[in-house]
């Protein structure tokens, strides 16, 4: 081999084993593509010398120079492709013994599937993923960091912390991303599901960029019904391992919700004798006012909540009740003195509390025979929207919208009601009906009072909309455990 020759391997070599402890095998392959690159540039180069007319005259140093620059483009050509292979690439950790063998290296972008649940592929970044049977994924690397597109079926991921760059997980319509946390994703033909055991995840679907907490899941179909989190990893081999850590989670997320706390705060206990009429909470800017509260009724006010979506807790949370008193630095609004709420009951009563779904009677809110009656849409950009009048009788709605009359029926009804309209804009109306005195979740739909139409009733001939009763999935936040403070 001639001298230029052998500095142009020597240069190679060094260039691909600087890279990280590859097999010869890898080398070799590298070498080879690299080789198949340069050939144009060699081929030039002689070109180039037998067309100047000076091919035998050319000195052996200029070749030599020529095969190092050659050597050097090698370098660059080779280290994209090395390091591609290195980083991008995943190790089967737990195989399911047909398509995924114990050992086997997935390359990068190659789509693998799994016949098991419990299929375990370590990244080259020290994260997990878990697949369930049929399960079908690919990994690739990314300008800053790591890319799962998940194809189909359900993954795990545990991810490591990825410093400067990030984990991302791809399905059709959705992409999460994450810096070290664990969570689920789902690929289905409806769309894709994001559910959150640890940590916090990005999920960003088309323009829009949602942040999940702990317990807490984001779907890209309304199709998808939610279900707990809990149940949604039952098919994991560390069912156990991943339920205590959502539980471990979620309560300190809940301990942490309101990083802002109240400048000065007193909470006491109501004198007996106290008349239930006399109770309630008020708020003012930059402060909270409650009197003759019980930590039930607290919690519902902190975190936006009708008495159905609460539940769990000691029976005294009930009937012992409370004054507090709060002050907050600057006048803050209504939602920041809520969120400074939650992270005092947490702190005063030591509470403790997860997200979860039960199964319940609920409502869908949709068209009714004969069309919409809820008049023209209002202007966009007005700010002013609000509900007048008697809630149970004669309501009056100002620039409301149709999700929003939604969730203030769900209020009335104690249960969710599910907007299923499709309908946009805001509307100004107003709605006249008789209670039926019944609001346990399920009232008699059919009943009407000699005064005027039932609530059912009146939304259907005055709105022109319709509920209609199905069992569906209703989030609810579950009460782990408290204690009764002590006084200030």
């Amino acid at each position: 081999m001639k001298s230029a020759e052998r500095n142009v391997e020597t240069i190679m070599e060094r260039a691909v084993t600087r890279h990280g402890n590859l097999s010869q095998r890898d080398v070799d392959s590298a070498m080879d593509h690299a080789w198949k690159n340069l050939q144009p540039d060699i081929a030039n180069a002689q070109d180039w010398a037998i067309a100047s007319g000076t091919s035998r005259s050319i000195a052996p140093s200029r070749v030599a120079f020529a095969f190092a620059a050659a050597a050097a483009l090698a370098s660059f050509l080779l280290i994209p492709v090395l390091l591609h292979r290195v980083h991008a690439s995943a190790t089967v950790e737990s195989g399911d013994g047909k398509f995924l063998q114990v050992g086997q290296k997935i390359e990068a972008g190659k789509i693998v599937s799994s016949s098991g649940t419990g299929s375990v592929l370590r990244l080259a970044d020290g994260s997990h993923v878990e697949m369930r049977a049929g399960a079908a994924l690919s990994v690739e690397r990314t300008g800053d960091g790591v890319r799962i597109r998940l194809h189909q079926g359900s993954v795990i991921v545990n991810a490591a912390k990825q410093g400067k760059g990030h984990l991302y997980v791809q399905t059709k319509d959705m992409t999460a991303s994450v810096v070290g946390t664990v969570f689920l994703v789902n690929a289905e033909t409806e769309g894709s599901r994001v559910a959150v055991i640890q940590g916090e995840v990005h999920v960003q679907q088309g323009a829009t960029l949602e942040k999940l907490l702990p317990g807490e899941q984001a779907t890209t179909s309304p199709s998808l019904e939610p279900f707990p989190v809990a149940d949604e990893i039952t098919w994991s081999r560390d069912t156990v391992k991943h339920v205590a850590l959502l539980r471990q989670a979620v309560s300190a997320s809940s301990r942490t919700a309101g990083a802002k706390e109240f400048e000065v705060a007193s909470i006491r206990v109501s004198p007996p004798g106290v008349p239930l009429e006399n109770s309630g909470g008020s708020y003012s800017p930059g402060r909270f006012h409650a009197k003759n509260l019980s930590l039930k009724e607290l919690i519902q006010v902190a975190y936006q909540l009708d008495g159905f979506q609460l539940s769990g807790g000691p029976s005294w949370m009930n009937t012992d009740r409370y004054i507090v008193e709060a002050k907050a630095e600057g006048n803050v609004d209504r939602d920041q003195i809520n969120q400074m709420l939650q992270a005092l009951l947490v702190k005063r009563f030591n509470l403790k509390l997860h997200r979860d779904f039960k199964e319940s009677s609920i409502y869908e809110l949709a068209l009714a025979d004969g069309g919409l009656r809820l008049g023209e849409p209002q202007q966009a950009g007005i700010e002013d929207r609000r509900v007048s009048g008697p809630m149970r009788h004669h309501p009056e709605f100002l620039n409301v919208s149709v999700p929003e009359l939604a969730s203030i029926l769900g209020t009335l009804l104690r249960t969710s009601v599910v907007d299923k309209t499709g309908i946009n804009g805001r509307f100004n109306f107003k709605l006249s009906y008789t209670p039926d005195g019944k609001r346990n979740g399920e009232p008699d739909e059919d009943s009407t009072s000699v005064d005027g139409d039932s609530l059912f009733t009146a939304i259907q001939n005055q709105l022109g909309l319709k509920l209609q009763s199905v069992k569906g999935k209703v989030e609810v936040l579950v009460v782990e455990s408290a204690d009764k403070p002590t006084e200030n």
